[in-house]
C-alpha cells in the first residue's frame, strides 16, 4: 500500500508541475529585479509546528547573476511549543527568466522555541541547507515547493526539518 501511495504523490506532483508548465507557457518574461519578497507555509517535520515564514531576497549583481542574500523570519505555533526561526544566508536561484527556477542556499538561524509552561529555548548556532523548485505562474509571481535540513550546534544539538510552499514576487 505506501509504495502504491508513492506512486499516486509522485503522479499528482508530476501533473501539477505539467498543468503550471502548461498554463504558463505564454507568459512572457520581463527583466526580473533585484528584490524579491516571498510568504512561505511552512511545516517543521521535527516539532510538529505549522504557520508561515516571510522572507526577502536581494540579488547581489546584475541580471543574470544567481546569488541572492535572503532574510526570513517565521512563527509556526505547535502542540508543544511555537517556533520562531529567524535566518540570514545566502541562495542560488537559477533561470530566474524561465518557468522552472531551480534553487539552493544555506545559511545562520536562529531558533526560539516559546514554550507556554517554561522558559523560552534559544539556539543560536544553527546552520541550514535548503533547496527547492519555483514555478512562474505571472511575469513577477513564482508558487514553489522547498525543503530545508537544519542542525543546531549548541544547546539541544540535533536535526530540523521543515518543508515549505512558497509564493514569490519579484521587482
Amino acid at each position: 500500500m505506501r509504495t502504491e501511495a508513492r506512486w499516486a504523490v509522485r503522479g499528482v506532483i508530476a501533473l501539477a508541475a505539467l498543468a503550471i508548465g502548461t498554463a504558463t507557457a505564454g507568459v512572457a518574461r520581463a527583466e526580473p529585479g533585484p528584490w524579491i519578497v516571498g510568504v512561505d507555509g511552512e511545516a517543521s517535520v521535527i516539532g510538529e509546528s505549522f504557520g508561515m515564514r516571510a522572507e526577502v531576497a536581494w540579488r547581489l549583481g546584475p541580471a543574470g547573476t544567481v546569488s541572492h542574500l535572503r532574510a526570513a523570519i517565521g512563527v509556526l505555533p505547535g502542540p508543544e511549543f511555537t517556533f520562531v526561526p529567524v535566518s540570514l544566508g545566502y541562495r542560488a536561484l537559477w533561470r530566474a527568466d524561465r518557468t522552472v527556477q531551480p534553487f539552493a542556499g544555506a545559511g545562520w538561524e536562529n531558533q526560539h522555541f516559546v514554550i507556554s509552561d517554561a522558559p523560552t529555548e534559544h539556539r543560536w548556532l544553527v546552520l541550514y541547507v535548503e533547496g527547492g523548485c519555483g514555478f512562474a505562474v505571472a511575469p513577477q509571481v513564482t508558487l514553489g515547493l522547498a525543503t530545508s535540513l537544519d542542525w543546531s550546534f549548541v544547546r539541544h544539538q540535533g536535526p530540523g526539518l521543515q518543508l515549505r510552499g512558497t509564493v514569490s514576487y519579484r521587482f
